[in-house]
């Protein structure tokens, strides 16, 4: 690792000679551990717990690590007797913290006040395990001189347990760590209190602690397995009951939880009434719209793809790419060309969008025509009228009979019967009680107005879209 020390038969080995042997392997750990773990400041371990089995005032800290970047040495190394010169070149560094030991914590003395410790911890280096050691004597050569010196560099970690100031609880404010240190837990003790439970220890805000062990990493191929198809599941079920099996490699969950996706591959569509949905046995709950409703028939298709999401509040999974222009409170309607048609359901009916092609058109009226999406929100109005008549007349598409309320476009057709097309988009909302219809002015050279004309208007083309986006 890194540089190596070369000696020879016969040589006279120098102190130096040794000390390098120390130093190159340090600095060349102290660089790949700078390649694992980077440069900043990192704490590994240091388990905070409760006193037991006898619970007190006391918290226990664990053994651990923290990791720094320092100068090799700041010193010459040793410090005495010459050694090898200072070196500031920067490196990781490890100080060690190698065994448990236990914090006792003082209550407040005032009643209805609480106090914050904080548990730190710093990186310490330092010369130590002095011990007597003999040196030549080159007066006296058989009879050595001794002196006491450091026979250790040692890198170590210490902790400490800072007292914050006593206030009213709940306002009592963590100190900040010393300079050097980095915090860790936070204690918090009450006045009157005489024991730490878990509940009373808390991480200290962006303590730097090392949660991804090196044990923990993956290659990217496995990634690829757990995570890329980790809401991906494969349909066994039938119409309305969709059975999921996971396809990758993740893991089942052990219940469903907040904001779960659930995405699959429709095996049946669904005939409308209550669909459910069994993600890998975890239990059948229902699939309904954003709005909490009963998917509508024939939302889903088999081999449609299918997005939804688990949401806490009401315990099911909510379909999130619904189709476009079917939603909760719509349903759809659908006319064939060159086909005179009624609506049977009046004005409960909805309809998202429809076409007409070469046919009278006599049913707009005031009871069995208008378009009233049920569902509060605001919606696209789309309008394509191509008009043929030989009486002169304006149809106009409004909003609850009022050309002033909304009105998307007109259309003019001459006595003449020359074909006249208009085209239109807005948004509008629709509070759930307001409708759409087409009004007919007719018959505007003899002054006579008729609103919803009943009677036969001849129609090349119509196109009305209902589009609803959105609360």
């Amino acid at each position: 690792m890194t540089d190596r020390v070369a000696v020879y038969p016969s040589e006279i080995i120098y102190s130096s000679d040794m000390l390098q042997t120390n130093r190159y392997p340090y600095i060349g750990v102290g660089c790949l551990t700078d390649a694992i773990l980077g440069s900043t400041t990192q704490i590994n371990g240091f388990p905070c717990t409760a006193q037991t089995p006898t619970p007190n005032l006391s918290v226990n800290v664990g053994a651990g690590e923290i990791y720094i970047q320092q100068a090799v040495d700041t010193t010459a190394y040793p410090t005495s007797d010459g050694g090898l010169p200072a070196d500031p070149k920067l490196i990781m560094k490890q100080g060690i913290y190698p065994t448990l030991t236990n914090f006792p914590l003082a209550a407040p003395g005032t009643v209805g006040y609480s106090i914050n410790y904080l548990i730190e911890v710093e990186f310490d280096e330092l010369d130590t395990n002095i011990v007597s050691r003999p040196y030549y004597n080159s007066s006296n050569p058989s009879s050595p001189v001794f002196n006491n010196v450091a026979t250790v560099r040692k890198d170590t970690a210490v902790v400490t347990a800072k007292a914050g100031v006593a206030a009213i609880t709940g306002t009592q404010v963590t100190p900040a760590p010393d300079a050097g240190n980095i915090g860790m837990w936070v204690v918090t003790v009450a006045n009157g209190q005489t024991q730490i439970t878990s509940g009373d220890i808390n991480r200290y805000t962006n303590a730097p602690f090392i949660i991804d062990k090196l044990k923990d990493k993956i290659s990217q191929e496995v990634a690829d397995r757990l995570y890329e198809k980790r809401n991906f599941y494969v349909d066994s079920g039938t119409a309305n009951t969709y059975v999921l099996t996971l396809s990758s490699l993740y893991g089942t969950a052990p219940a469903y939880y907040n904001g779960m996706k659930g995405n699959f591959f429709a095996l049946v569509g669904n005939s409308g009434g209550a669909s459910t949905v069994n993600f890998d046995g975890v239990g059948a709950v229902a699939l309904v719209t954003p709005q909490n409703t009963a998917l509508p028939a024939n939302v889903i298709d088999s081999g449609d793809y299918i997005e939804s999401v688990y949401k806490a509040s009401i315990s099911k999974f909510v379909m999130t790419n619904i189709k476009p222009n079917v939603d909760s409170g719509v349903s759809l309607i659908g006319f064939s060309a060159n086909e005179v048609f009624s609506l049977t359901g009046g004005v409960g009916e909805k309809i998202l969008s429809f076409t007409l092609v070469s046919q009278t058109f006599d049913i707009w009226n005031s009871v069995d025509t208008r378009i009233q999406p049920t569902l509060a929100g605001w919606y696209r109005v789309t309008v394509s009228i191509n008009a043929l008549t030989d009486t002169e007349a304006v149809f106009y598409p409004v909003k609850n009979g009022s050309t002033s309320d909304f009105t998307i476009c007109q259309t003019t057709a001459a006595a003449t019967t020359v074909e006249s097309l208009v085209t239109g988009s807005n948004l509008i909302y629709f509070d759930g009680t307001d409708c759409v219809e087409i009004y007919v002015i007719s018959d505007l050279s003899a002054g006579v107005t008729v609103l919803k004309q009943p009677t036969g208007i001849a129609i090349d083309s119509t196109f009305i879209q209902v589009e609803y986006l959105g609360s």
